[in-house]
């Protein structure tokens, strides 16, 4: 898709689809570039690009140093982006329930760009299935902690069998030991 729509000095930060303007009533693409938010719809039947809407970035009421850019929690497990214009507020809900996560990274996204800092993000432009990362998060914290029950440390005791005669050996992980019945080394 050509953004001909973009200043030749504009760069696109972040930008999602399905995004629902509160304030538009209307459902598109948001984008957030070093310059503005943009919110924009894209016809059904030639995908142009049409209804842009531009708030400059410029315009974002700061406290403290800190942009007014807030997750908004709209129910359970249901989030959308407030931002605070001098002109009044937006409200933005991302329709795939990305998550809190994924408002997060657009509220850090805004903060950083009004005060020149680097953008650390996880991803330029969200296409996965929503929710994936959180599922994928719990999995892998999941199996560490089954894995690290079974897996032996280093300093703990183990218990295993002689490999020549059968007898019962124990020790720390891989410590050399030696069988009391047949004189046989070997490592647990």
């Amino acid at each position: 898709m050509e953004y001909n729509f973009l200043d030749p000095n504009e760069m696109v930060i972040l930008s999602d689809e399905n995004v629902r303007s509160e304030n538009l009533k209307k459902t598109g693409n948001l984008m957030l570039t070093n310059r503005n938010i943009i919110f924009f719809t894209v016809g059904t039947f030639k995908g142009k690009i049409k209804n842009i809407y531009k708030r400059p970035l410029s315009q974002i009421k700061v406290f403290q140093n800190q942009p007014q850019a807030k997750v908004f929690s709209k129910g359970l497990m249901e989030y959308a982006l407030d931002i605070y214009f001098i002109s009044g507020n937006e409200r933005y809900v991302f329709i795939n329930r990305m998550g809190k996560k994924r408002i997060l990274e657009w509220v850090k996204s805004i903060s950083a760009t009004l005060k020149g800092e680097e953008i650390i993000t996880d991803s330029i432009q969200n296409g996965g299935i929503p929710g994936v990362d959180v599922v994928a998060g719990t999995i892998k914290e999941t199996f560490n902690t089954i894995s690290s029950t079974f897996k032996p440390s280093a300093n703990q005791e183990i218990s295993g069998k002689c490999s020549a005669c059968g007898a019962p050996l124990s020790g720390k992980k891989n410590q050399i030991v030696q069988c009391p019945y047949c004189d046989t080394k070997q490592k647990l």
